[in-house]
């Protein structure tokens, strides 16, 4: 198999646990339910929705074309304005970084092609989110933070430039929601967020 390596490029025998590495770098949309406020305060949190994403993936094939492992992913974004009327008609200079790290355990499934030169890999998983945003100006500066649970599923194109090394891209899928928030961290009653996005990504893959 493609994934799985190979004993050496002419025998093409696979090894008993082929394992596949992959790291990934792009950006990243998040899909949330509709913001309440001005609109001003609305464009305001959509200048936040797209952001760098990276994430780093280990998984092992010991039954062929399928296996498991682990996957981590970071979504960073920020958000500022220099002057923002609020709902109570003050204006402040507003300004927000957002940070949602997100941990899953997967299923995965490989299947290569053209002579093993290229390989799809499918992917889903189930985890849990942190979500931070850091507001540092406005009216109440501070830290929201807090753990939800998400799932996601993903798919990759990898073209193997080397018999234990390819690049790839991929699209993958996240979605969770908050089911609290903490505010300077204490237990505050806020709106749920929604942690859903997409995310377009690309890099390399190694087969140790």
């Amino acid at each position: 198999m493609f994934l799985g390596g190979t004993a050496s490029a002419e025998e093409g025998a696979p090894l008993p646990s082929p394992t596949r590495w992959a790291m990934d770098a792009g950006l990243g949309v998040r899909l949330w339910d509709p913001q309440k406020g001005t609109q001003e305060e609305i464009d305001y949190l959509d200048r936040a929705r797209v952001g760098a994403v990276t994430s780093f993936e280990v998984a092992v094939f010991p039954w062929g074309s399928y296996g498991a492992g682990i996957m981590f992913a970071t979504f960073h974004s920020g958000t500022s304005d220099s002057s923002m009327t609020y709902l109570d008609q003050t204006q402040q200079a507003a300004q927000d970084a957002y940070f949602i790290p997100y941990l899953a355990p997967t299923l995965n499934v490989q299947r290569s092609f053209a002579g093993d030169r290229f390989c799809l890999v499918a992917q889903v998983g189930g985890g849990v989110f942190y979500y931070r945003d850091e507001t540092k100006k406005g009216p109440f500066p501070g830290i929201s933070d807090a753990f939800a649970p998400g799932a996601h599923v993903a798919v990759s194109l990898d073209y193997r430039l080397l018999p234990r090394f390819a690049v790839g891209g991929g699209v993958r899928a996240l979605y969770g929601k908050t089911p609290n928030l903490r505010y300077n961290a204490i237990d505050a009653d806020l709106p749920p967020v929604s942690l859903s996005r997409v995310d377009i990504t690309a890099g390399v893959r190694f087969y140790p």
